[in-house]
């Protein structure tokens, strides 16, 4: 095989790879991306999956064409973002972030990122690579999840309240219920002393009289 054929079979093999890598890709539910470090994210590689996830063709988004992809960041999560990633970096480690974006029709998503930093021979970092996905889905999942958990923790207070309520009117009721029948009881045994002809009293150490029946006082 001369120089000229090997050559053009490399191309070849290259020529589908790319086109596998870009099918793989065009299939995703997502976008893969490769960009500089800056807060802009200025992409210089962007998967067709950004049209569906962000509403901007790939077009759009690369060199900052029409919008830079930082600013489809919520303005309220650019800075931890931009802040996990750095962290990320410097450690030489792959970052894994949850954030909300803004899409190209004014919709609200939120996505998850997974990525790193990328570097030459010489140390240096030379770009981030990462891949995007829509998981907006699962954050209302687990707000719906976290609002029904509350809802049945309260729903558990104001049962547990209501059961606390009852124990203590039957407590009391029991209460007043001994309290009667101790009356009575009082009232029964004072009856049946005073019903006895012979003088009874009761009387404390120091000569105090604390109860006479009927008896006594006729006498």
């Amino acid at each position: 095989m001369t120089t000229k054929a090997a050559s053009a079979g490399r191309r070849q093999a290259g020529d589908e790879t790319e086109r596998r890598l870009n099918t793989l890709l065009a299939n995703l539910a997502g976008m893969a991306y490769r960009c500089r470090n800056d807060p802009a994210c200025t992409l210089e590689f962007v998967s067709e999956g950004c049209l569906a996830l962000t509403g901007y063709r790939a077009e759009e988004l690369q060199n900052n064409s029409a919008v830079a992809c930082g600013d489809l960041i919520h303005p309220a999560d650019q800075q931890r973002v931009w802040e996990e990633v750095q962290a990320g970096v410097a450690a030489r480690l792959p970052y894994d972030l949850r954030y909300r974006i803004r899409t190209a029709g004014g919709e609200e998503k939120w996505v998850m990122e997974r990525g790193c930093g990328v570097f030459d021979t010489a140390d240096e970092l030379v770009a981030l690579e990462g891949f995007i996905s829509d998981i907006t889905e699962l954050i209302r999942a687990e707000e719906a999840l976290q609002q029904a958990n509350l809802l049945l923790s309260q729903q558990l207070e104001e049962r547990q309240a209501q059961v606390d309520a009852v124990t203590d009117t039957l407590a009391d009721e029991r209460r007043r219920a001994i309290d009667l029948a101790l009356h009575k009881q009082e009232q029964t045994m004072q009856g049946l002393l005073n019903a006895i002809l012979d003088s009874v009293f009761l009387m404390e150490i120091d000569g105090t009289v604390v109860y006479a029946n009927s008896a006594v006082a006729e006498r």
